[in-house]
């Protein structure tokens, strides 16, 4: 199959080959080019250059060329990412997929808190932040909805819906959380992922606790 080239607002939609034959589970999903770059970026500082472009060249030709040329602005889509993630797991660790993304999770945002979300957390509280899960999540995906299903004082529960995470996402998402906690000050930070059942269907589900 191939992915169209279209123009959305206010990115734009960058496409590329599909290797396989049958729909993908994230046909039509999308991701900033922000996260490809940070991922690219982890690796370069994890292994070095060199090394970074020997795991980019055993990808997909398409995969790579997008990989090589990525915009931070612009829509790709999330197959790209997956790849990515896998040819990082397979050079890191692949023999603890989970936890060379978590690990790489924590790192990619650090650097997103110390810099662009810094501010925007610095003077919202816990609950105003996780309410607004959902703009954030916008911000990198194009599907998929975050929503805050419970919320008290350390304790909370976020539901992803709408969006089929593959098996080594979630922890993508479990660190940004444990980072945000900490930006926010908040002591002894966990997240945990687990998948919920909800109205016939299943969700990824994201427990927060902190002191």
């Amino acid at each position: 199959m191939c992915y169209g080239l279209r123009l959305t607002s206010p990115a734009l939609l960058v496409s590329f080959n599909d290797m396989g034959s049958e729909l993908s589970p994230w046909e039509g999903i999308h991701t900033r080019g922000l996260t490809l770059i940070q991922f690219r970026r982890y690796l370069v500082e994890k292994l070095g250059r060199k090394e970074t472009e020997e795991v980019i060249s055993t990808l997909a030709q398409d995969t790579a060329d997008v990989i090589r040329s990525v915009k931070k602005g612009d829509w790709y889509p999330f197959e790209v990412q997956r790849r990515l993630r896998e040819g990082i797991i397979q050079h890191v660790d692949s023999g603890d997929p989970l936890g060379v993304m978590y690990r790489m999770g924590l790192v990619t945002a650090s650097w997103d808190f110390s810099t662009l979300l810094k501010p925007f957390f610095s003077f919202l509280s816990v609950e105003l932040i996780l309410n607004r899960s959902a703009a954030l999540w916008g911000k990198y995906y194009d599907h998929g909805k975050m929503k805050v299903k419970i919320f008290e004082e350390g304790h909370a529960l976020l539901e992803l819906s709408d969006f089929p995470s593959d098996s080594h996402f979630p922890p993508i998402v479990t660190s940004w959380m444990t980072i945000a906690l900490q930006t926010l000050k908040k002591k002894n930070p966990r997240v945990e992922h687990t998948r919920c059942s909800r109205n016939g269907g299943e969700l990824d589900c994201f427990e927060l606790r902190w002191n």
